[in-house]
């Protein structure tokens, strides 16, 4: 663990690392490919909703304890340091926690948690969730 104050740095230290390979020839693969690398942070920590750190990119990457806040904070740092503008969405609330951005000039979604992105909207208008893209890392993983 770093020292109280320090969690910030050794945040942005490993979202750094990741922005930086996190490469692809669209923005799409780009983001995707941040989304699939946070996950495996997820892969390898503890859910939690009463975690120290359960709602900060600090507890993805170091601590070892999440939560989607906490994944979505983690994704939006990594995105950031991508260069993308990305909101966080339904911060601070207990229901699910996600990114939306532009992407090669549209409109879309990052999920940390799942391991995904893509254009459009994450939920439709019904509130049910979008399969997961046929085109993301973690699909061709699964098949």
């Amino acid at each position: 663990m770093t020292k109280r104050g320090n969690h910030t740095r050794a945040a942005n230290r490993v979202a750094k690392v990741i922005a930086k390979y996190s490469t692809g020839k669209s923005d799409l693969e780009r983001v995707d490919k941040a989304a699939y690398y946070v996950s495996l942070f997820a892969d390898r920590d503890w859910y939690t909703m009463k975690g120290r750190y359960y709602d900060k990119a600090y507890g993805v990457f170091i601590a070892k304890e999440f939560s989607c806040a906490g994944i979505a904070d983690a994704l939006q740092k990594v995105l950031h340091y991508m260069g993308f503008k990305a909101k966080h969405v339904n911060k601070n609330k207990f229901t699910h926690q996600w990114c939306t951005l532009k992407m090669d000039g549209h409109r879309g979604y990052a999920d940390g948690q799942a391991g995904f992105a893509n254009y459009g909207r994450y939920f439709t208008k019904k509130n049910q969730m979008i399969l997961t893209p046929s085109n993301s890392i973690y699909f061709k993983k699964l098949n």
